[in-house]
């Protein structure tokens, strides 16, 4: 959503909510998402703290995506 053409901020912050909402909290818990958009690149950051499999150890991750915006570039006439 951050990376087309009329997308925004906010759309791809949504988005990444909802895919997390769908994979459910049992694996990642205080999970943040932050997205950052230029005319030319939309990144996405995704943080947060993996369930903990041994008790009193925790884990702290974050993953980054980044993509170029999508652009319109008009056809060129070709005789």
């Amino acid at each position: 959503m951050a990376r087309r053409l009329d997308g925004t901020k906010v759309e791809g912050r949504e988005k990444a909510l909802q895919l997390l909402t769908a994979v459910g909290e049992g694996t990642l818990k205080n999970r943040e998402v932050t997205v950052n958009r230029t005319a030319d690149t939309a990144t996405v950051t995704v943080t947060g703290t993996v369930v903990a499999v041994v008790p009193g150890f925790s884990l702290s991750v974050s993953e980054s995506a980044s993509g170029p915006v999508e652009k319109y570039v008009p056809p060129v006439d070709n005789p």
